[in-house]
């Protein structure tokens, strides 16, 4: 089972960054630009309404200024004189050098006619040049209502001349001249001195023509900056062009000054363009590698927000549910009411310490990984398993017929009992299994838990390598567990149902007592006398082993401080061991009691010596450092290596009983016993052989060099009475016992 990450990754993750950042990128470059053209196109704006200001001024300059050209001689005497003369040619040479020429030659005016009192022409000139004077039929409409509206100005009085100063009246309008667009002035011909008299309104007009599509536009385009100056009869229809529309008199639109605006604004923003799309492609870049930077981030996190997640619910070792997890989907299980019935199995594997202790934690790992993926692969659809300790397993598994638990717990059973390689080893473990059915055997969540624990407990107080389903005669045994539980702790708070027998240990040479042990027998009030196999293994699952062993040990000090044997032996439970103040409560005993501790030897069980955890380690170093000696008891049924043996920080083996029994009956005993001895002599260690039963073993281990036993066929445990008749206050090398030989 392989733990996964949520991580997003694939090939969309690449594109989807290119894509916003594309758009975030185009988005601000929207937003620059807007902002620019908001901008420029206010500078445009204002540039084109300086335009049109200086266009209207420069329009209105030029309408005048034309009338003003015409002053240079229709405000003269001889104009005045040349024109009231007869008709001659010297006067029609002079007119036309003076009025029409001229005007063309010195203003390039396009046209220039004089009409008498009756607005008659009476000379005509075009593009300096005299014509006919039925030519001023296409001007006679405009021309007429602008002589008209002039002449009952200058009979009001208009048109005088002071010194000085040009102040004849005229009229100025917009119309056409022989189909083109025109500027027509009209100016009297008066007298400068005032000498000569005309009377008002009657005098001759001057006609000045300036055509609006000819040069005139060209040259006021280059002169003033206009691009593309023209006349347009009707308002262009180009956003790109302004126009200035040109009133006539009455208020009519004659038509439009149009010409290509001048757009500074648009121009800068034009030259800036490749900058700023280089500027834009890189901020794209930039957001486009940040974006990268801030999404792997993101996806990072997520991945270990996700496995994190995952950790929180799940084992890192299996990928199975954690305990946590697992209580969580238990307790919505049984808390919802349409949930159907279900199987709630605990598994526990079988030697699983042996193979860390011998194998190492890595072989350990391998097999609760192999375990958890054969129990996966095993589980139907809709079951759910969790690893709740180091080789603790739940499952949950919903089920028709009970029967098919049982035929899973079959299955599990051969699964995980199959071999599992692990580098060059052949790994065996076995399981052990309990359940109990959900409604039937409980709806509650704590009970179904409690009876699911206690067919485990079943199962395993079987034999191990079983599964068992839990039924009522099991509580009946928890039960009577339970009420030895409470027998022990009252009898604790009465130690008087506790004694301490003494059994003897002698030395192979000479068949002197060297030591005896101390052993605790329970006189239960109703069970009668209760052996320490009984009742030690409930004390240590308990907890009350603590009080129980300092009894034990208060009580063999008390005894034995003045007895001539060497050593006074007494087994400390593993519990003691790793209790951060044993030492130090031990050390508090031998000196009440005044029990010298180089008399003391402490027994540690091999398992406990294996797992010598740093607070046991403790306890035995400043154990050792006072003079108490330690003896590693029951060695060779802890699964522990002899090379482990070489490193033991103990003083005495004791060879366990099940090895002596076997001499000369199971094949290999002799070995390993031999084994034993050899290596514990050439560390330095005394051996015990424990359980002797005939003088055949005596024999046998006293020619592998064995330093002493311990057995009933020496001496049963004895009270302190007999022990002490034993002893009898006499040295200890006159109480021998003849051993066979």
């Amino acid at each position: 089972m392989k733990i996964r990450s949520s991580g997003q990754t694939g090939r969309g993750y690449p594109l989807r960054i290119f894509v916003l950042s594309g758009l975030g990128a185009s988005l601000i470059m929207m937003i620059v630009l807007a902002f620019l053209y908001v901008s420029m196109d206010g500078v445009d704006k204002t540039a084109s309404a300086r335009e049109i200001k200086i266009a209207t001024r420069l329009i209105n300059t030029f309408r005048s200024r034309i009338g003003h050209e015409q002053e240079s001689t229709t405000v003269w005497d001889d104009a005045v004189n040349h024109l009231s003369s007869p008709p001659t040619p010297d006067r029609d040479k002079w007119i036309d050098d003076h009025l029409g020429s001229w005007m063309q030659r010195y203003f390039g005016h396009d046209a220039a006619f004089v009409v008498d009192g009756e607005d008659k022409p009476i000379f005509a000139s075009i593009e300096g040049k005299q014509v006919d004077n039925h030519r001023f039929d296409s001007l006679r409409p405009a021309i007429l209502g602008m002589a008209k509206g002039l002449r009952a100005r200058l009979r009001q009085g208009g048109g005088s001349v002071r010194a000085g100063q040009i102040l004849s009246l005229g009229a100025s309008d917009y119309g056409y001249f022989e189909g083109h667009p025109a500027i027509l002035s009209v100016k009297p011909i008066i007298a400068k001195t005032g000498v000569l008299t005309q009377p008002p309104g009657e005098q001759y007009l001057h006609v000045a023509v300036r055509r609006l599509d000819t040069d005139f536009l060209s040259d006021l385009s280059v002169e003033y900056g206009f691009a593309s100056l023209h006349f347009a009869r009707q308002l262009p229809g180009s956003r790109n062009e302004t126009a200035l529309p040109l009133l006539r008199s009455d208020g009519a639109v004659f038509g439009y000054f149009a010409w290509r605006p001048d757009r500074p604004g648009l121009a800068y923003l034009i030259s800036i363009m490749p900058m700023l799309v280089g500027m834009f492609f890189a901020i794209a870049v930039g957001i486009f590698i940040f974006s990268m930077m801030l999404e792997d981030r993101e996806r990072r996190n997520k991945a270990q927000e996700d496995r994190i997640r995952y950790l929180a619910n799940h084992d890192p070792l299996t990928g199975l549910l954690n305990r946590s997890a697992y209580d969580r989907v238990l307790d919505r299980r049984a808390a919802t009411p349409e949930t159907k019935q279900f199987a709630l199995v605990y598994l526990d594997l079988d030697r699983f310490k042996q193979i860390n202790d011998t194998l190492g934690h890595a072989a350990g790992d391998a097999v609760i990984r192999a375990a958890a993926s054969r129990l996966g692969a095993l589980l139907p659809e809709g079951a759910v398993a969790g690893r709740i300790g180091g080789d603790e397993f739940n499952a949950l598994v919903p089920f028709e017929r009970v029967e098919e638990i049982e035929e899973l717990c079959a299955a599990i059973l051969e699964a995980v009992k199959a071999p599992i390689p692990y580098e060059k080893h052949k790994i065996s473990v076995g399981v052990s299994m309990g359940a109990a059915t959900f409604p039937v055997d409980s709806t509650d969540r704590e009970e179904l838990v409690r009876k699911a624990d206690v067919a485990l407990y079943h199962s395993k107080a079987r034999g191990r390598g079983q599964f068992a389903m839990f039924g009522p005669e099991m509580d009946d045994h928890v039960r009577e567990r339970a009420q030895q539980e409470r027998d022990l702790r009252n009898a604790l708070a009465d130690p008087s149902q506790f004694s301490v027998l003494y059994q003897p240990k002698y030395a192979s040479r000479g068949g002197d007592i060297v030591s005896v042990e101390a052993l605790v027998r329970w006189h239960h009030p109703e069970r009668g006398e209760l052996l320490a196999n009984d009742f030690i293994p409930l004390a240590e699952k308990t907890g009350l082993i603590r009080e129980l062993g300092r009894h034990v040990l208060v009580e063999t000090c008390r005894t034995a401080a003045d007895w001539s044997v060497g050593k006074v032996c007494v087994n400390v439970s593993p519990v003691q061991w790793n209790d951060p103040y044993f030492a130090i409560s031990v050390m508090a005993i031998l000196k009440r009691s005044n029990f010298d501790p180089k008399r003391l030897e402490l027994e540690i069980t091999e398992s406990a010596w294996m797992e010598n955890g740093a607070i046991c380690g403790r306890n035995i170093n400043t154990l050792r450092a006072i003079g108490v000696t330690v003896a590693l008891d029951d060695f060779g049924v802890g699964f522990s290596s002899l090379n482990r043996l070489r490193e033991a920080e103990v003083d005495r083996v004791t060879i366990d009983k099940s090895f002596i029994e076997g001499l000369g009956q199971r094949r290999g005993n002799e070995t390993i016993v031999k084994a034993i001895i050899d290596v514990a002599r050439s560390k330095g260690l005394k051996t015990t052989a424990e359980g002797v039963q005939t003088p055949q073993q005596v024999d046998f281990l006293k020619a592998l060099g064995c330093d002493s036993f311990q057995g009933f066929l020496l001496s049963r445990p004895l009270p302190e009475s007999e022990i002490e008749a034993m002893l009898g206050g006499q040295p200890v090398e006159e109480k021998q016992l003849s051993l066979a030989s």
